[in-house]
């Protein structure tokens, strides 16, 4: 199913944009869907669109022509900008029923956790709370050993400083540690090889297919590191899949 969405969605758009969008749909349903990707990307270029129904029309016109990562990588950017867009999670269910092996998208909780603060409890705002109400307690303490002085009330308030200071610690090293939350990128060739590190010369660690979905966390130069469904993860090329960010697009 790859019907457009035609010019209601685009209402607001001045009328050189919607002489535009016309010219795209006619070339789409002429079968010029090179014209078609042309016109509707000078929508975004032109015109500012981000919107769910440009990048619901591009996917489509991406399909037509035979590009299929191209189409599921479009059918993703119009769910990026509209989780609820139904069109274009219906077509990327039906496209990704065409790749070669319909991989699911790997949780991103499986990849940003972070060596021995994966267990870490609190997040770094949470922390820095902590501290303020243990330094509190060892404050109150203080005044309390004024008025009593017990041997429990004298370590308790030696203590309760260390404490204030590890969970200050954590705090600082989960910020410091934290990485963005990883995005979704869309395999764009045929065969794409990923490696053990940024270089080709090493031996492939295993293969991502046209349409495959994975979770970036890294970017380095032309290099990125992809996370696939099953734990794997590697390096790949920056110009052999697309980063899902309507922004950039």
């Amino acid at each position: 199913m790859t019907v457009l969405i035609l010019a209601l969605a685009f209402s607001s758009l001045p009328h050189e944009a919607h002489t535009v969008l016309e010219e795209a749909n006619t070339a789409y349903y002429a079968g010029d869907y090179a014209l078609a990707i042309e016109q509707y990307d000078q929508l975004r270029t032109r015109f500012g669109v981000n919107s769910a129904p440009l990048f619901f029309n591009m996917g489509n016109a991406w399909r037509r022509k035979g590009d299929l990562g191209r189409a599921i990588y479009y059918y993703e950017a119009a769910l990026a900008v509209d989780g609820r867009y139904d069109p274009a999670r219906r077509n990327l269910q039906t496209a990704l029923q065409e790749t070669q092996r319909n991989l699911p998208v790997p949780p991103a909780t499986a990849v940003q956790e972070q060596g021995f603060l994966r267990h870490y409890p609190l997040s770094p705002w949470q922390g820095v709370l902590a501290t303020h109400f243990v330094l509190l307690l060892a404050s109150l303490l203080f005044g309390i050993r004024y008025w009593r002085e017990t041997t429990r009330l004298k370590w308790l308030s030696r203590l309760l400083p260390v404490v204030a200071l590890l969970l200050f610690s954590f705090a600082v090293a989960d910020n410091y540690f934290s990485e963005p939350p990883p995005k979704r990128a869309v395999t764009l060739q045929d065969e794409t090889p990923v490696f053990f590190s940024m270089s080709e010369l090493d031996s492939p660690r295993f293969l991502l297919y046209e349409g495959d979905r994975v979770l970036i966390d890294r970017l380095e130069g032309d290099w990125m590191r992809v996370h696939v469904h099953g734990g794997e993860r590697g390096w790949a090329r920056r110009d052999n899949l697309a980063v899902v960010d309507f922004a950039g697009i």
